[in-house]
């Protein structure tokens, strides 16, 4: 399971920290006709490849990737999973698709190796016995049965 995780660079933002500077702005009265940037991290998400759902453009919030969303150049692209929110991502959806491509491809090569071909016998071990290796066999099996019920 764990050679499933698509890992991703993400974007976090946190909301309370900026509803709270917000809230800080206009308690002291600190007003500007732009708004600030946000406090961004980036981070790294892994989740397994085959619950990917879809994904859109989006832009990575600052002045910079704004202006460049608005002439239709998307420098991120919101992902999502099942089971999972959204997750923005510093990069762009062919830039994504093409690395979550690149990782499918790879692991399902690393699966079809772990597994037998259509069609291709198993491999077994064979093990010949000398009609003596038998014989002695049956006789330690039987003084054993002995044994036990001799306790």
């Amino acid at each position: 399971m764990i050679d499933d995780l698509f890992p991703f660079p993400v974007i976090l933002i946190d909301g309370r920290n900026e509803e709270e500077k917000n809230r800080e702005s206009d308690r002291l009265g600190i007003a500007s006709e732009e708004e600030d940037e946000l406090d961004i991290i980036y981070g790294e998400a892994e989740y397994p490849y085959f619950d990917f759902i879809g994904i859109e453009d989006r832009w990575i919030p600052d002045k910079e990737s704004f202006k460049k969303a608005l002439k239709g150049k998307f420098n991120g692209c919101l992902v999502k999973f099942s089971g999972i929110g959204m997750l923005l991502v510093p990069w762009n959806k062919e830039k994504f698709k093409s690395e979550l491509t690149s990782f499918i491809k790879k692991r399902e090569e690393e699966k079809e190796k772990d597994e037998v071909p259509a069609g291709e016998p198993k491999k077994v071990t064979v093990i010949k016995f000398t009609p003596e290796m038998l014989l002695n066999m049956v006789k330690a099996g039987e003084e054993e049965n002995k044994e036990d019920k001799n306790e």
